[in-house]
């Protein structure tokens, strides 16, 4: 006998299907993997020598938001390039990528903010990302 009923992996796959594009998967928010994903420069590189505490710092910062609690997710892959990377993380769909890079050396540092979404790219200083996150479109209640 078979179902034809409407079930979990029918549901997801549609959502997939409405949302996604050639260029990679953009779930809804309420069932992203994750809501922010934090890149950091590739190891060896000369912007990894002075931004090797950042990334960890940016994640206890974002992390300890009520809103983000257990919603980001830091990729430590830093044997890739911040590209590789960032290309991987678009592909895999997640709602908020922050890329700490070249920009973090300016002063005062700032990040690249991509919204997989609206494919919007914003150059924020590390201050204001906190306010940025969690303004409602980028939660995954406002979904």
């Amino acid at each position: 006998m078979g179902s034809y009923g409407i079930g979990i992996t029918r549901l997801v796959a549609a959502a997939l299907e409405v949302k996604s594009s050639a260029a990679g998967l953009r779930w809804p928010k309420s069932l992203a993997p994750f809501t922010v994903l934090i890149i950091t420069p590739k190891e060896g590189s000369k912007e990894s020598l002075q931004t090797q505490d950042a990334g960890k710092e940016l994640y206890l910062r974002l992390n300890s938001m009520d809103q983000l609690k257990n919603e980001v997710l830091w990729d430590n892959r830093d044997h890739l390039s911040i590209g590789r990377r960032l290309n991987d993380a678009k592909l895999t769909g997640y709602p908020v990528i922050v890329v700490i890079g070249k920009l973090y050396l300016e002063q005062p540092p700032k990040c690249e903010v991509h919204c997989v979404d609206d494919n919007s790219v914003h150059q924020l200083e590390i201050g204001d990302l906190q306010q940025f996150v969690s303004q409602q479109k980028y939660l995954p209640s406002s979904s």
